[in-house]
């Protein structure tokens, strides 16, 4: 064709239209594209294996080559995970769009083996949820924060003669006392917590491959667990006349709700159990990592147990009258004494052991990253990659005590990042009982660093490392142990 041809109309008009064509073509391109999907040999398994053996690595390599989107495929499930606190944010605050209460319900359902009746029935959307966020909203979760810290103090206190020289591996002298005191605060005193123990652990330790979908036929030992657990509250809790007379009104309201919807006591044990869960699964883990892994530093507990002091030393000279031999003068004062350096190792260690995964249904196409997401499709919001990014958080591999205490600011790309360290989630599916863990906590290390010394066996060179494989789900358990010879303080 030659160059005067160019000059005809109609060739003009067909190249005009073609350029619009072509022009149009890759834009759909554009809006429609899809997260890159992480490369994978076997059909249905996945990238299931190499995302087992470790998470960190696995998130890392995958960032690394395909950005903060991409798509995971894993025994025959497809999740999109979402690895940046911008986007991260976005999906937050964008409820209507990625959905959680629907995913909430099919968990109940699926792994707590509630029936679907009760799973989906209208009163657990529109009552009970909003009332577990009212009632352990920080606003009115006071008084179980101080019915609980008075508990701690009284079995610090009553068991001095027992735990003084004791020898033993640590989480199994921080969870029987963690869970006891949080148990009998939520339900009761009549609550058999001792019972719970061995059950509770069995089904919690395979938590993670029943919320994966792992067929149960192969779940057999858990499923079992789980069974036990509910026929303990069945029969040696909720058959009792009273035993929920001191109970948390939101447990009362869990049996009231329940039946009053027309479902029999095992149902309510089956719910029950799942608040159970949400109560004691991370609780007791948070305590053990601060004193695990304070005790393999050089100074080990010393700067904990030089602040409590300080701190008490600072109360008794302001209230002489009110010694700290009382209950009620114990709550005043974990409640009113700030310990900065304790703040910074509750958060700091939050930071550094938890391993969350918020997940979203998609409920409509969408735009995110620069990615399309259509009707159906599974996030994730990947919070521990936001805890180990270099960018954010300078050595996120090293446990610093101190980190927040700096008051430094947390930036990427230039600009600030206010969702730094997210260890309880966000948006709707944030931990309601946030504000509870995190004064139990604080009462818990107070008082124990108060009473106790606790010091490395020198006779076990055994010591704990992260279980990568139990990923998403909270505070990461211990692979091994760390033994500790404890003795009362004079």
């Amino acid at each position: 064709m030659d160059l005067e041809s160019w000059k005809e109309p109609k060739v003009i008009l067909a190249s005009v239209l073609l350029l619009v064509t072509a022009r149009a073509v890759y834009k759909k391109k554009q809006i429609t594209r899809r997260p890159p999907v992480v490369y994978y040999a076997v059909p249905w398994v996945g990238s299931a294996i190499d995302l087992g053996k470790s998470p960190d690595a696995f998130f890392k390599r995958a960032i690394a080559k395909y950005g903060d989107i991409f798509t995971v495929k894993a025994f025959g499930r497809t999740i999109t995970y979402i690895t940046s606190p911008q986007l991260i944010a976005e999906v937050y605050k964008n409820p209507q769009k990625y959905d959680f209460p629907q995913i909430r319900e099919n968990v109940g359902a699926e792994v707590f083996m509630i029936s679907e009746n009760l799973a989906h029935a209208p009163f657990m959307q529109e009552t009970l949820f909003p009332l577990n966020h009212k009632l352990l909203s920080q606003k009115h979760v006071q008084p179980i924060v101080d019915k609980c810290i008075a508990l701690i103090y009284q079995d610090l206190k009553e068991r001095a003669n027992q735990y003084d020289g004791l020898n033993i591996a640590l989480r199994d002298f921080i969870v029987p006392l963690t869970f006891d005191a949080s148990g009998h605060a939520f339900f009761g005193k009549d609550f058999p917590v001792n019972e719970f123990l061995e059950p509770f652990k069995s089904f919690d330790d395979n938590f993670h491959l029943l919320l994966a979908g792992v067929p149960k036929i192969f779940m057999r030992g858990p499923v079992n667990a789980l069974d036990r657990l509910v026929t303990i509250i069945e029969e040696k809790y909720l058959s009792k006349p009273h035993a929920l007379d001191d109970a948390f009104d939101l447990i009362k309201e869990y049996e009231r709700l329940t039946k009053e919807s027309g479902f029999n006591t095992r149902d309510v044990a089956r719910l029950i159990v799942t608040f159970l869960w949400a109560l004691q699964t991370n609780a007791p883990l948070a305590p053990y990592w601060i004193i695990a892994l304070n005790l393999q530093r050089p100074d080990g507990l010393e700067p904990l147990v030089t602040e409590v002091d300080e701190a008490v030393i600072s109360w008794n000279t302001a209230n002489p009258t009110l010694p700290l031999d009382s209950h009620q003068n114990v709550v005043d004062f974990i409640n009113q004494t700030d310990l900065p350096l304790l703040n910074s190792t509750i958060q700091e260690t939050l930071r550094f052991t938890t391993s969350v995964m918020s997940i979203r249904t998609v409920m409509d196409t969408t735009e995110l990253g620069g990615y399309t997401f259509n009707r159906g499709d599974e996030v994730v919001c990947s919070i521990r990659t936001v805890h180990l990014d270099p960018e954010i958080h300078e050595q996120p591999n090293e446990y610093i005590p101190t980190r927040y205490m700096t008051h430094r600011k947390f930036t990427k790309n230039g600009k600030p990042v206010t969702n730094h360290t997210m260890p309880f989630g966000g948006g709707v599916s944030m931990c309601e009982g946030r504000h509870f863990a995190q004064k139990e906590l604080k009462a818990l290390l107070a008082l124990l660093l108060m009473k106790y010394t606790i010091e490395v066996d020198p006779k076990s060179t055994e010591r704990p490392v992260f279980l990568e494989e139990r990923m998403g789900v909270g505070l990461m358990h211990p692979k091994g142990d760390i033994r500790v010879i404890i003795h009362t303080r004079e």
